[in-house]
């Protein structure tokens, strides 16, 4: 899915920018570069999952290896 793509899926430039805190042409401009930094892939991961748009970021799983150690670090609850 090309990235321009993805971001109207996920209610556009404007809606994205709003849910990271960022202003709409920063979005707009990873739509004209047709690329997502690094630092938001995870937020926009989380983001396509929620809305149902079926994709994967690049470094996905790179991602999934912190995700894994996070939780192996965190105690577990209380029961």
């Amino acid at each position: 899915m090309l990235t321009k793509d993805l971001i109207v899926a996920l209610g556009g430039p404007t809606t994205v920018s709003r849910m990271l805190g960022l202003t709409a042409s920063a979005v707009t401009n990873w739509q004209m570069r047709e690329e997502i930094p690094r630092a938001h892939s995870l937020d926009i991961w989380r983001m396509a999952l929620e809305a149902g748009v079926d994709w994967t970021p690049a470094n996905a799983k790179a991602i999934q290896h912190l995700l894994a150690a996070r939780s192996i670090r965190e105690p577990a609850d209380a029961a």
